[in-house]
């Protein structure tokens, strides 16, 4: 499994060199990071600390990892380390239609680098991948609105998206 994260990345990599001028405008890495913790009882907690890097080498085309470092605790007995990796490349393309059509596509796989003996991880490799269809059309902005406007939608407009998957 590892070979395979290999090539996909390396595969990615080779990618973006000659595509750069293919390039949306924007940032080719991109990343942000997030930390949570949970208390169940007075000796029982859960904390975690991670993050999501994205890699855009074309404008349709993006790579993102998301790493993870989790510490459990359980009475007197503290567990922390890396978590499962998950790995995901999708690519997505907007058609020249009326209703502008968005169609995407993402292969997703989480490799298990933590240790599932002590709960940190799940000790298998999965699988997923996600088809997805939308399109957004413009409305008035009166009462004839049938769907609500999402946040990533402009003034006066309507989403509407589909999406299917299927995980391993």
């Amino acid at each position: 499994m590892r070979s395979r994260a290999l090539a996909l990345v390396t595969l990615g990599t080779l990618l973006a060199g000659p595509a750069r001028a293919q390039h949306a405008a924007g940032p080719l890495l991109t990343g942000s990071a997030r930390a949570a913790t949970l208390r169940f009882t007075d000796t029982t907690s859960l904390g975690a600390l991670g993050g999501v890097l994205e890699y855009r080498p074309l404008a349709w085309l993006r790579f993102d990892v998301a790493p993870t470092l989790v510490r459990a605790t359980s009475g007197a007995t503290t567990v922390s380390g890396v978590g499962d990796l998950p790995l995901a490349l999708e690519a997505s393309t907007k058609l020249a239609a009326p209703l502008k059509p968005e169609l995407a596509a993402s292969l997703i796989a989480t490799l298990p680098t933590g240790r599932a003996a002590c709960g940190l991880g799940s000790g298998v490799a999965n699988v997923g991948v996600e088809l997805g269809a939308g399109t957004r059309a413009a409305a008035s902005p009166g009462p004839s609105r049938f769907l609500p406007s999402t946040s990533r939608s402009r003034p006066g407009s309507t989403s509407m998206a589909m999406w299917i998957s299927r995980h391993a």
